[in-house]
């Protein structure tokens, strides 16, 4: 409608010409023409000069832009999101210092891109309550340099989800996504993104590259066995593992108990390799047993400590419920030893004793012909409280009594009863009952014999192991499962010489002495630092409120971090939920009112960042309009929305438009010299 203006004028603009008569007008014809076509072009430029001034001022205020991406871009406001990457691979190092430090760089060079009035919003591993709030610039540049390393690893995948949940929500008529990181691979779950995920708000990567990707850590430790008494010499597996290309040699490894040097060793590793390395130490004192195992490397160190913690078995309770008399042989393997509270009962008092408040780890039914139905309910009910059961096939069994014992709790039933002489063909040594009893597989060993046994029938919800087999293929021990957190046991033959000679050989005592053991939950040497990591199940059992205190290990003081963690009572046992609680890899003590001694915990990192592989700028997800891909040295500023703003363009064009007008109203053009 503007343009209009100019044309209107244009064409209203007639000029009348005077007639000049002459007596020869030869030389003022050609004079005449000419100077028609002067002002006819002049008027054209003239018109052509107003019509570009008015267009070029029209879109300076229009705002127009360059789309190098093909990404519309909206004018007025922009939210942007930022997520740093402070995992522990980012203590590596690169030509500009730690990769942290480059990152939180370049975290400030995108803010100081944008607007001061533009929201800003800076994601972290931590992934935290408050870091889902927008943030003017100078507030997000405060919290840019409060970015401290976070053992917490998160997926790629849901990094994104989040940062573009996030902006799609907010009122902005521009959203911007920045992923600032290293791109591990471990981590980069690149698969999972799609189109619809990136919908909401460009992302734009971000990758950093250390200079050395080398790298020592300590990967698992384990115990050799399940339980420890006061003087024992304990023995542990150190997994050691090399993520470089070179062989290195005389890796130095150090084992510290209660901040004393117990042992050390050397190792050497080829690349990309891993070895065991074995350490002892005994055991001095009862109680709490704290300690660490320390590597040098440098300078990713996250993973060169593992900590580990178990507490000295109390005393284990052990009810043996007979029919007649005691066996006289648990009764010669338990009743003389300190660390096992043996008690021996008859089946008619058994039911008044398990309904006590006193607790019993282990049960053992032997010699009970027809097990009663309320014996039958006391034992279901002790096994769901997470009791340890063990059941002999007594001489005359009531198979109907014993069915009505086993079935519910998933194990086989006693079926006919065998004779014969065979001599034991099979031990299962990978079931944790005999895990520590081997060194290596028995194949000339001398066997036990059996000459009585029953076939065991399994069932439609039978949920057993067999442990001790027969050539014939019939199981005398088997393991059931009432619920999944240890194994209850069935023997098939009765433990008296007329029976088996078992009960005279060297296996009788591992196989029951480590059903004593097991019977109490196995404590972890430690546990994981990790976001989605399981509640820890407590080997004793434990009512809140508890408090959780100290950290003990290389620089740290006892005492200095202390927490309420949330204990829930499952049956007889207790979960402690922590994996938002602990922060710092070391030895806590968890103290509760009813607890006479507090009990040790060990948390270490997890190795998920250990292993330096990283994705390589082109691996990174290509998806046309919705990402791009940035290097570290490129200059944010020129990439800053992906488009080029060419309002100042078109005002200097009209400028330069009225300035031609002005000209051609003042300059006229010369003519060219013409012959007849």
């Amino acid at each position: 409608m503007a343009v209009a203006v100019p044309i209107v004028v244009h064409l209203f603009d007639l000029r009348r010409y005077r007639k000049v008569y002459f007596s020869n007008v030869d030389l003022l014809e050609v004079l005449q023409q000419a100077t028609r076509q002067e002002s006819r072009l002049r008027r054209r430029l003239l018109l052509a000069s107003r019509i570009a001034a008015i267009v070029f001022l029209v879109l300076a205020f229009a705002n127009p832009s360059i789309n190098r991406d093909g990404e519309a871009l909206q004018p007025g406001t922009t939210a942007v999101s930022v997520y740093i990457d402070n995992s522990f691979s980012m203590l590596q190092r690169s030509s500009d210092g730690h990769l942290l430090e480059c990152a939180k760089r370049k975290a400030t060079e995108i803010a100081q891109a944008y607007s001061p009035a533009d929201r800003f919003q800076l994601l972290t591993n931590d992934m935290r309550g408050e870091e889902f709030h927008w943030l003017d610039r100078d507030d997000f540049l405060t919290a840019v340099d409060e970015v401290r390393i976070s053992p917490n690893s998160v997926p790629l995948s849901r990094v994104v989800q989040r940062q573009q949940r996030f902006l799609h929500d907010a009122s902005a008529d521009n959203r911007r996504a920045y992923l600032i990181s290293d791109f591990q691979r471990s981590t980069s779950d690149i698969e999972s993104l799609d189109d619809s995920l990136l919908s909401a708000a460009h992302s734009t990567f971000i990758p950093l590259k250390a200079t050395t990707v080398d790298n020592i850590y300590l990967d698992t430790l384990t115990f050799a066995a399940p339980s420890f008494r006061v003087g024992d010499h304990v023995e542990l597996s150190v997994h050691l593992r090399n993520a470089s290309d070179r062989t290195l040699e005389q890796v130095p490894l150090h084992l510290y108990v209660h901040g004393r040097r117990r042992a050390q060793s050397t190792a050497t590793l080829p690349p990309h390799g891993e070895t065991v390395v074995p350490m002892r130490f005994v055991i001095d004192h009862g109680g709490a047993v704290e300690g660490f195992v320390a590597t040098a490397d440098s300078p990713v160190t996250f993973d060169d400590t593992l900590f580990f913690a178990f507490n000295v078995a109390q005393r284990i309770a052990v009810l043996e419920v007979y029919g007649t008399q005691p066996n006289s042989y648990l009764h010669r393997l338990f009743a003389a030893d300190t660390a096992v509270g043996y008690r021996s009962v008859a089946v008619g008092e058994a039911a008044a004793v398990l309904s006590s408040s006193e607790s019993c780890d282990w049960v053992v039914l032997t010699g009970v012909d027809a097990p009663s139905s309320l014996l039958t309910q006391i034992l279901h009910d002790y096994v769901r409280r997470g009791g340890t059961l063990t059941v002999v096939a007594p001489d005359k069994a009531d198979r109907n009594a014993y069915a009505a014992l086993l079935q519910p709790l998933h194990a086989p039933l006693l079926d006919v009863r065998k004779q014969g002489d065979l001599r034991l063909s099979y031990i299962d040594v990978d079931h944790a009952l005999y895990r520590s009893v081997f060194s290596t597989r028995p194949k000339e060993a001398e066997m036990p014999r059996f000459h009585s046994w029953y076939q065991l029938k399994p069932t439609a919800a039978t949920v057993a192991q067999n442990l001790l087999t027969l050539p014939s293929g019939d199981a005398v021990l088997t393991a059931f499962y009432p619920t999944a957190q240890r194994p209850c046991y069935l023997f098939a033959a009765p433990l008296n010489m007329a029976a088996t000679d078992l009960v005279g050989q060297s296996l009788f005592v591992p196989t029951f002495y480590n059903m004593a053991l097991f019977s109490r939950p196995l404590q972890p040497p430690y546990h994981l630092i990790a976001p989605d990591a399981p509640p820890v199940e407590l080997p004793a059992a434990i009512a809140p409120p508890a408090r959780l205190t100290g950290r003990y290990g290389i620089g740290a003081e006892e005492g200095s971090e202390v927490c309420m963690p949330n204990i829930v009572v499952v049956g007889g046992s207790s979960r402690m939920v922590a994996s938002n609680l602990v922060s710092l890899a070391g030895c806590y003590r968890l103290s509760a009112p009813d607890v006479a001694a507090p009990l040790s915990l060990a948390f270490n990192y997890t190795r998920q960042e250990s292993v330096m592989e990283f994705l390589s700028a082109d691996a990174l997800p290509q998806v046309k309009g919705h990402t791009a891909t940035l290097t570290a040295t490129q200059p944010v500023a020129l990439h800053v929305g992906h488009a080029r703003s060419l309002a100042h363009l078109c005002l200097w064009l009209a400028l330069t438009m009225l300035l031609a007008e002005v000209l051609i109203l003042k300059v006229r053009i010369k003519k060219s010299d013409k012959t007849n």
